[in-house]
């Protein structure tokens, strides 16, 4: 249970650092508010690696609409890497997705517990490996975006991002 623990932590970290970066971007180049996200509801008695699931889904929604905003505001893609990061960690959430959902096929009626999570945690490890490469692709795409709007940049930019935290 150590990974579904760091894991957790990642994902806080990394919902605090796109809120700074939301706040960074909407200073430089502000814009409307964007359309509210789908929502995306946890199984019926979930457990912690299903609300981690569903949180990270959520977050790669928040992320992308954020990456959209920059290149928007850059009127560019950003690097091919950013694009690349995204994509892996988008796919390691619909593997564990899929492997979640074959676990609640293999015992219908019965409340799946975190003990059946141990089978995942290869992949809970590549997500929080995965959630780390977004956080760092994500300060990449922001201070890109930053260096394209200096002439607007009043004060410099105050972030926790150079701090990685648990790897």
């Amino acid at each position: 249970m150590e990974q579904v623990e760091i894991a957790i932590q990642q994902l806080h970290i990394l919902q605090t650092e796109r809120k700074q970066a939301e706040q960074e971007v909407n200073r430089v180049c502000p814009s409307r508010r964007s359309a509210s996200l789908p929502g995306i509801r946890t199984p019926p008695h979930s457990t912690r690696v299903d609300r981690i699931l569903v949180d990270q889904l959520r977050e790669h929604a928040k992320v992308e609409v954020l990456i959209g905003r920059i290149e928007r505001s850059r009127h560019t893609t950003l690097h091919s890497d950013v694009s690349a990061v995204i994509d892996r960690w988008q796919v390691c959430l619909r593997e564990m997705q899929w492997c979640r959902a074959e676990q609640h096929q293999q015992h219908p009626r019965r409340a799946l517990t975190d003990g059946d999570a141990t089978t995942l945690t290869p992949l809970i490890t590549r997500l929080t490996a995965c959630t780390n490469e977004v956080r760092s692709a994500l300060w990449s795409a922001v201070q890109t975006s930053l260096d394209d709007h200096s002439q607007y940049r009043s004060r410099p930019v105050q972030t926790t991002y150079g701090s990685r935290g648990v790897s």
